[in-house]
Parts: C-alpha cells; sequence; structure tokens
C-alpha cells in the first residue's frame, strides 16, 4: 500500500506578546498570507512558518473504506 502525502504550510503568530499556531493551514505560502490578512493579521505577525505533511486521500479510522 502506498500512501501519497502534500505539502502544507502553517504560521507560528505573536499577538500581543504570546506565541500560537494559527488554526488554519494552506497548500500554498500565497494562500497562507491571503487567510492571514482575511484574520485581520499582518505578516509582521508571523514568526515561523512550519511544513507538515498531510495524506492525499481522506482516511476514516484506522483503514480505507471497503465499500
Amino acid at each position: 500500500m502506498k500512501f501519497e502525502f502534500k505539502d502544507q504550510f502553517r504560521a507560528v503568530i505573536k499577538v500581543g506578546g504570546k506565541f500560537s499556531t494559527f488554526p488554519k493551514a494552506t497548500d500554498t505560502l500565497e494562500e497562507l498570507s491571503v487567510v492571514l490578512d482575511k484574520a485581520g493579521l499582518s505578516v509582521g505577525n508571523i514568526v515561523a512558518i512550519e511544513t507538515f505533511k498531510v495524506l492525499e486521500e481522506k482516511q476514516r479510522g484506522r483503514a480505507k473504506a471497503r465499500y
């Protein structure tokens, strides 16, 4: 069984002296900046950008559905 992964990006932000991870992740860095802008945050609030891998195919539970 071969798993296909894709990269996603999330931002670590600093607001009011506190660090937190922005709750939304995107497929590209450009989309991440648009989402942050819509949330009222500027690029200056970003401390770091993290990349992580997610499965291409959605799964429920431990195994793929058999039907």
